[in-house]
This record gives C-alpha cells, sequence and structure tokens, in this order.
C-alpha cells in the first residue's frame, strides 16, 4: 500500500494534464467553428447590386429601362481603392463606394429585403447607407438608417426619398410610415417626420418641415413604379448570363503608359521597298474530307 501511495501523486497529475489538454483542445475547436459560422454568414449576407438601368429626366416625367451591357460602365465602384467593373446580381461589401453617370441609375437589395433605388448623378457608400450626394429612394423592411454629412434618417418599415446637394442640403420626403431626422453634430432636436411630409435642411441647420405637394408626390411615384415593374419582369439570370467575374482594375493617379526605354512612341510595321503593303499568304484550297467518305472542294 505504501508504494502503490508513492506513485498516486504522479497518476493525478498525468490525469490533470491529460484533463486539460483535453479542454483545451475542445476549446480551440469551438472558437474555430464559431469564428467560420460567422463568416459565412456575413459572406451569405451581402446586399446585391440588383439592376442597372437608363435614366432620361429630360422630360418631365423619367423613364427608365434595363441597361445593355455596354452601359453597364456608366456605373463606378471602388473598393479599397480598386475600381471594380459593375454588372446586375454582383455582391456588394461593406465600404464600397458606388457613382452613378448622368443617365444611369441602380437598384439595390440587401439581405433584409430592404431596397433602394439610385438615382443618376448620385454617390453612396455601402453600410449603413452614406449619402455624399444624389438622390435615393428607399423601402425599409425592418430597421434602416441613412447618413450624410449633416443629417441621419432611420425608419422601420417605411418609404421614403431623399434627395442631397453637392453642399450638403437635404430634402427628404415620406411615402409611407414615418422617418425620425436627427442632426450628426447635434444642433437640433431630433424629430419624426409621418408620410406625405417633406423635410428640408440647409447644410447643419434645421429650416422648415411643409406637405408634400400632389405633384411631387405623384411624380415620385411614377418613377418609383418604373423601376418596380422593370425590376419584376426582369427575368432570371443564369450562370451563362452572368459571365466571367468582375474585372478588378487598381486606380492609381501617379503612374502613367511608359513609352519605349529609349523615350520614343513604338513605330508602325514598315511597307514593303516597293510602297505596297505586305502580301496575305494564298489560302488553302486543297479537298476535305466531308465526313461521309467523300470529299469536296472548298
Amino acid at each position: 500500500m505504501n508504494t502503490l501511495s508513492r506513485y498516486r501523486p504522479f497518476k493525478t497529475a498525468g490525469n490533470c494534464f491529460q484533463t486539460w489538454m483535453s479542454s483545451a483542445f475542445a476549446l480551440l475547436f469551438i472558437g474555430y467553428v464559431g469564428w467560420i459560422a460567422p463568416a459565412a454568414g456575413r459572406e451569405q449576407a451581402l446586399p446585391i447590386l440588383e439592376t442597372i438601368l437608363m435614366e432620361d429626366r429630360s422630360l418631365d416625367t423619367a423613364n427608365y429601362w434595363i441597361a445593355a451591357a455596354r452601359e453597364w460602365r456608366q456605373v463606378r465602384i471602388s473598393r479599397e481603392g480598386v475600381l471594380l467593373d459593375a454588372a446586375p446580381d454582383m455582391p456588394l461589401r461593406k465600404g464600397d463606394l458606388i457613382r452613378t453617370g448622368p443617365n444611369v441609375a441602380v437598384a439595390i437589395r440587401f439581405p433584409s429585403g430592404t431596397q433602394l433605388y439610385v438615382r443618376s448623378n448620385s454617390r453612396i457608400r455601402i453600410g449603413s447607407i452614406f449619402a455624399f450626394v444624389g438622390e435615393l429612394f428607399v423601402r425599409v423592411r425592418g430597421a434602416f438608417q441613412v447618413d450624410t454629412e449633416f443629417v441621419t434618417a432611420g425608419a422601420e418599415g417605411t418609404e421614403w426619398v431623399m434627395a442631397i446637394s453637392p453642399r450638403g442640403d437635404t430634402r427628404c420626403t415620406v411615402l409611407e410610415g414615418r422617418v425620425r431626422m436627427a442632426s450628426r453634430e447635434n444642433a437640433w432636436r431630433s424629430l419624426s417626420i409621418t408620410a406625405n411630409r417633406t423635410y428640408i435642411t440647409r447644410g447643419w441647420r434645421h429650416t422648415e418641415m411643409m406637405p408634400a405637394s400632389p405633384e411631387e408626390l405623384s411624380e415620385m411615384r411614377r418613377w418609383i413604379d418604373q423601376i418596380d415593374r422593370l425590376i419584376g419582369s426582369r427575368p432570371a439570370r443564369t450562370p451563362e448570363d452572368i459571365g466571367p467575374p468582375p474585372l478588378h482594375t487598381r486606380i492609381d493617379v501617379h503612374r502613367h503608359h511608359d513609352r519605349n526605354p529609349g523615350g520614343e512612341r513604338p513605330t508602325r510595321p514598315e511597307r514593303n521597298p516597293g510602297g505596297e503593303r505586305p502580301t496575305q499568304p494564298a489560302p488553302d484550297r486543297r479537298p476535305y474530307s466531308s465526313g461521309d467518305g467523300t470529299t469536296r472542294s472548298p
């Protein structure tokens, strides 16, 4: 018994070490799985550049139609200093800067079902949307927020149109529900804007709230309904339609296209001494097999 008692402390210490190592590996595994699962969830919960549309605002009523592939380049997307080629059904990430050209608009869909229609000549940043300039329509499913340089507009289950001038002036018109407007500088108390009303700010200053005119509301609903119909009638896209992934082009304003090492432009190929262009080889006119055992001439 004395001999067994002498070795029991060593066995107890070994068991404790084995238990400690098992617990450590279990915690590491749980931490690894816990890190992978949220990452996969974030990857699946990306907003989508749903549709690119052409926009004509030359008449009293704006007109929209689905943009062709050659017109997609009027939408510029910058991601961490890299310029991406825009395309329908393109996943977007937090921090992406989106700029629409003078005749193009985009529709963006968020995982919650919130829709964002960004009109021409606009610039926004994806996240809680930060609008630098332009005009956008928001149809909220759940909670959503739009920030500008001076104000914040937050809502839940609401529809509103927001226009931002290059100076930071804002004009927010609520179509359904209510939107709470607040000053980012706490220059004035936040307030709630109800349906069919417009709230206007001049820079950081609170100015006025007024009923939206029937003509203004009617025009807004017309162009929003047009985009709704175009998105609803858009055919489902297959992987073949989507094509290869977007081309990544890094923007570097300090670099220029290099000339030849000698500083001269590349020369064009010279003509023949007689002044004539090089002749092409004569086509191959040998008979070829038609696959049925016979021989045909080209």
